[in-house]
């Protein structure tokens, strides 16, 4: 079983620039309330250290890296087959800026019941804010 929250915003930014806040992790509390804080060096195979609240930390990999352009973690419980998720932020050029996708894969049993009802509806509206405050920061910047 699959489940996926997809977001996407325009930005009206260079993608240089948006790359630059998403990846300053060091930087997140200023601006974001989704990740509380975010651990480690954005770098392939790197692992990082994700707090979104008080009681939810992980310890997701990444697995995908293409500089400027995307950004993929992947988080799992055990060996996977329980509960896996793999977050994904990529950014592609447009006409007159960029399209920043921002999506939640989740997969394995708990994916059933999981991001279903109230917890998706939240966990996309949470998105779709972040989405925002890296628009409003990334076209600040931008100027």
């Amino acid at each position: 079983m699959e489940v996926q929250v997809n977001t996407s915003i325009e930005i009206l930014a260079p993608a240089s620039v948006i790359w630059d806040i998403l990846i300053d992790f060091d930087r997140y509390p200023e601006w974001n309330h989704l990740f509380v804080s975010v651990k480690g060096t954005p770098q392939l195979g790197a692992t990082l250290t994700v707090q979104m609240s008080r009681n939810m930390r992980f310890r997701p990999k990444v697995i995908q890296l293409r500089q400027k352009n995307e950004l993929t973690w992947e988080g799992k419980l055990g060996l996977g087959c329980f509960f896996r998720g793999k977050h994904s932020f990529r950014i592609e050029p447009t006409a007159n800026g960029c399209l920043f996708t921002h999506t939640e894969r989740f997969t394995g049993l708990v994916a059933v019941v999981f991001p279903r009802g109230r917890y998706r509806r939240r966990l996309t509206e949470n998105f779709e804010r972040f989405n925002q405050a890296l628009k409003d920061r990334a076209e600040q910047a931008a100027q």
